[in-house]
């Protein structure tokens, strides 16, 4: 089930390797954090209802565009795995 591998992506992939060192602090906060160049890094519950919502499967090919940080392109590749 996608849920379940969801959750071992949110395991796996920590979102404290995305944000800046200075809001370490707060990374386990469900909210949105700033990242720069008034880009944030997405609320967590908002990343997996996206991840939900898409549905991928492993080994399909995803295009992620405009990931900023990099998390959810992490979790992406979790879930999808190397192929």
């Amino acid at each position: 089930m996608i849920v379940d591998t969801i959750d071992q992506a949110f395991k796996k992939i920590h979102r404290k390797n995305f944000a800046p060192e200075s809001l370490h602090d707060r990374v386990n906060i469900d909210a949105p954090l700033p990242i720069g160049f008034g880009q944030t890094i997405s609320q967590p519950t908002t990343v997996r209802l996206m991840l939900e919502w898409l549905d991928a499967q492993p080994g399909q090919k995803v295009l992620d565009l405009g990931s900023g940080s990099g998390w959810t392109t992490a979790l992406l590749s979790q879930i999808i795995g190397p192929k």
